[in-house]
């Protein structure tokens, strides 16, 4: 504010929503947070509301679901399900799933959560709250099966139990996406994963 600032963008998150049991999560939902995570996030949007609002200064908050793509690291403690289950299959090692598999994503490519960063930045009057995914979810258990076909791979699945804090179901509703930013998803979850999985390829093939 101070320094001339006129749009400030925040990557917020899916985790605001928590385990509220309505599908698909609309942004005018009431946030239910089960995580410190989901916390933070949901504390930067109303910081953001508050100077949009106090101040006029040009703010909007991207509700992130399921980002994957390349350049993610499996070994991250905050590693994603995609990356971890692309680097297994790579290596023909066991593809862990945390509960039944049957807990359901909406996953979205990289490159349109750029593309939807670029777009809320750069339009003054798109201001608020929206959600960057596809709108279309799909089970871990389907995109593990997903991830050994596509990578012509032995590996096979392994279940352990259900970790704390995670979300059973998430499904976007990116209607304000669409509307106020022109937001489109470009990529489907075939072509995000193809080059999720080249980029794998090259780093172990060094």
């Amino acid at each position: 504010r101070h320094h001339g600032i006129e749009k400030i963008v925040h990557s917020s998150s899916a985790a605001v929503y928590g385990d509220n049991p309505a599908s698909p999560k609309t942004v005018n939902m009431r946030p239910m947070p089960k995580s410190p995570y989901g916390i933070t996030k949901l504390d930067g949007e109303y910081y953001l509301q508050m100077y949009n609002e106090a101040f006029g200064l040009g703010t909007a908050s991207l509700r992130y679901f399921n980002v994957f793509g390349p350049g993610q690291d499996p070994g991250s403690q905050y590693a994603a399900a995609i990356p971890v289950f692309v680097s297994n299959a790579l290596k023909n090692e066991p593809l862990t799933i945390h509960g039944d598999g049957h807990q359901t994503r909406d996953f979205v490519f990289v490159k349109d959560v750029a593309h939807a960063n670029f777009l809320a930045a750069t339009m003054p009057d798109a201001t608020g709250v929206y959600n960057v995914a596809r709108g279309e979810s799909i089970s871990i258990g389907e995109i593990a099966k997903l991830v050994i076909s596509q990578t012509d791979s032995r590996s096979q699945l392994e279940f352990a139990p259900e970790r704390p804090g995670d979300i059973k179901h998430s499904l976007a509703s990116i209607d304000e996406t669409r509307n106020d930013l022109g937001f489109e998803p470009r990529y489907n979850l075939i072509d995000g994963l193809k080059q999720t999985i080249d980029y794998f390829v090259r780093i172990f093939q060094g």
